[in-house]
């Protein structure tokens, strides 16, 4: 591991243990803002911990009340843009898609999701025939 490495290292542990001691999304949030702000400046943009932490961001805008679909959108497709093989990824732009009633690219976004993640193949496989039904029923 390269000297590099240790100042991610520190960011990334500091960031998810104090993530994941939050009891509620606006304070998440806040971990996961203090995160991305550190990879920004030590210039890690580009990197699959910046990838993970827009993810996890993206996702905690999606629990939060109200959810912030616009946040939510622009930090997974970033996401996307760095790591385009995160499956975490795909499924949040599934989850994003669908509560903006896009349902076509929610079916993609999942279709994504199951073909780089085979083991969740079954999930998947339910979770199309729901949004189809979805789209069935809106037409």
């Amino acid at each position: 591991m390269d000297s590099n490495s240790f100042p991610l290292l520190s960011i990334m542990r500091s960031s998810a243990i104090f993530m994941f001691a939050a009891t509620n999304e606006k304070t998440k949030l806040k971990y996961l803002n203090s995160a991305i702000q550190s990879l920004t400046k030590a210039e890690l943009t580009a990197t699959t911990a910046m990838a993970h932490a827009l993810i996890l961001r993206a996702g905690a805008h999606l629990d939060s009340y109200p959810q912030n679909m616009e946040q939510a959108l622009e930090d997974t497709m970033k996401a996307i843009d760095i790591d385009s093989l995160h499956g975490r990824a795909w499924r949040i732009l599934a989850d994003v898609k669908e509560a903006t009633g896009d349902i076509v690219e929610a079916m993609d976004a999942v279709s994504k999701w199951a073909d780089l993640n085979p083991e969740f193949h079954v999930k998947a496989t339910k979770e199309l025939e729901r949004l189809r039904l979805t789209a069935g029923s809106s037409s």
